[in-house]
């Protein structure tokens, strides 16, 4: 026969969060409220126009045809190098990648706590410095 436990804590869980976080006071509850009707009211229109009538193929004509309805997202596909790399030559592109990449670990290190200590405040710093010289170049005697 298995013995009787206690019941679960209830300090713990979804419903515990809810009622400590959203729903904790009239004020909480105004603004949950208020963004349950916002979140209600925007993400039909949304789902729509990002997915259901959405163009998904480099086609330019077919995005002309569902202009206004959906996202053309095959403009994605086409200019990524654009937006990911503005107008940097593409000899040169590595050089975004890289200090982005940069930025990127310092921000994932800053989230850990055992990160947390003098040797992260001087990566930041040299982490920064980094950056722009490799954005700038011109320190470095890049290019552009």
């Amino acid at each position: 026969m298995i013995p009787p436990r206690a019941a679960p804590d209830s300090s713990r869980g979804l419903r515990h969060w809810i009622r400590t976080e959203l729903l904790s006071s009239p004020m909480n509850v105004g603004v949950t409220l208020l963004m349950t009707a916002l979140l209600v009211w925007q993400l039909p229109g949304w789902v729509s126009w990002s997915m259901l009538h959405a163009v998904v193929q480099p086609d330019a004509d077919a995005c002309q045809t569902a202009r206004g309805l959906g996202a053309c997202w095959g403009v994605v596909s086409e200019k990524y190098r654009v937006i990911l790399f503005g107008r940097y030559p593409f000899a040169e592109q590595w050089r975004p990648l890289v200090a982005t990449l940069g930025l990127l670990v310092l921000l994932v290190a800053s989230c850990m706590r055992q990160c947390w200590h003098r040797g992260l405040v001087v990566a930041w710093i040299l982490g920064l410095c980094g950056f722009f010289g490799l954005m700038g170049g011109r320190l470095l005697g890049f290019s552009v």
